[in-house]
């Protein structure tokens, strides 16, 4: 089971996708085509919104998607169900 954001760094090494760990200012956030966040909770959620504007369209991105889709696979748990599930109050 994954539990820290060392592990998403890993997780993109396995998929080919290029990644760095460093501090962000919001501009850099709002300014972006897409972010997301490696959290206790959920292990990973996608960050639509930051001070009241829109992150790229708004919505999870395809990046997302494809590292929700890959640690799913690895851990045997539907990860976008679970942040799903949790962002509607238990209700999928």
């Amino acid at each position: 089971v994954l539990f820290r954001s060392m592990n998403i760094i890993e997780l993109c090494g396995r998929m080919g996708i290029p990644s760095i760990e460093r501090d962000f200012q919001a501009h850099d956030v709002i300014n972006a085509d897409e972010a997301l966040l490696a959290t206790t909770p959920y292990g990973l959620a996608p960050v639509t919104r930051i001070n009241g504007l829109s992150i790229g369209d708004g919505s999870p991105g395809l990046l997302f998607r494809k590292l929700a889709a890959g640690w799913s696979q690895q851990v045997g748990v539907d990860i976008l169900a679970q942040v799903l599930c949790g962002s509607l109050g238990g209700r999928a």
